[in-house]
């Protein structure tokens, strides 16, 4: 059987976890990133080759601004398809370096084991990853590697739920941002010390204060902003915005928050 050549942005992968002090031999993680290491620099080419993703546009950018870069937030109307963005952005991580960790928060814990987890299964669900990456309901672990490769879902109820997680690759994942308290990312900007370090915060912005609405403001230099309104995904209809307008009125914090 003819082997196919090992593409450059693989290699680079491995030299990635090489240059971090960890050896890959013929493992999981050299399996796994054989396999899907060429996306290491494409979280949009991931989400449609692997997962199957047909990608809305601001799904299309912000999923490239994480490949690129360290820290991207998007604060947006309701449901547009934002949770789906986090979800695939856990799944391109774990499947193209190693070794990484991905903690996920969110204001409430029901967020992440009723919304965000799921959806990561149900991306996961009938694709390759099921080879190489374990679903269990609190955590996402690379078969063979459980305790160095993972993702996991920790409330921001407590600081030290989030915080003392390093790694040579880490991504956080912050959901609903605009409910978690300062002080909680205060502990994730802590860990986000290393080269390999990325942070996506998503949410509605509900609060005129806390750190969610000072990095679309005070902190807008230090990120790369999205916002996402109704006309940027088929998922809200616009007789849901325009039934909100009428409900709420157009001055309306609610219909602010939520419809626009």
């Amino acid at each position: 059987m003819r082997q196919m050549k090992a593409s450059p942005i693989y290699l680079r992968a491995i030299g990635e976890a090489a240059l971090s002090g960890v050896r890959i031999d013929e493992g999981p993680a050299e399996i796994m990133l054989k396999e899907f290491g060429r996306y290491l620099d494409d979280a949009p080419g991931f989400a449609r080759e692997v997962l199957g993703a047909t990608l809305y546009p601001f799904q299309d950018r912000v999923l490239a601004s994480l490949s690129s870069g360290k820290a991207v937030a998007v604060r947006s109307c309701h449901g547009p398809g934002k949770t789906a963005t986090d979800a695939m952005a856990v799944l391109w991580f774990l499947a193209t370096r190693f070794p990484a960790r991905v903690p996920c928060t969110a204001a409430t814990y029901p967020q992440l084991s009723s919304i965000l987890w799921p959806e990561c299964a149900r991306w996961m669900r009938s694709t390759r990853l099921e080879r190489h990456l374990e679903w269990t309901a609190t955590m996402i672990r690379l078969r063979g590697a459980e305790e160095e490769h993972f993702a996991i879902a920790r409330s921001a109820a407590k600081g030290e739920n989030i915080s003392g997680f390093h790694a040579p690759h880490l991504l956080y994942i912050v959901d609903e941002a605009s409910g978690v308290p300062d002080h909680i990312m205060e502990a994730v900007d802590g860990a986000l010390t290393t080269e390999g370090a990325k942070i996506l915060m998503t949410g509605n912005p509900t609060k005129r204060s806390g750190r969610f609405f000072r990095v679309f403001h005070q902190e807008r230099a230090m990120w790369t902003l999205f916002h996402v309104g109704p006309g940027d995904s088929p998922q809200v209809s616009k007789a849901w915005v325009e039934n909100m307008r009428r409900k709420y009125g157009e001055a309306s914090p609610v219909y602010l928050v939520r419809a626009l």
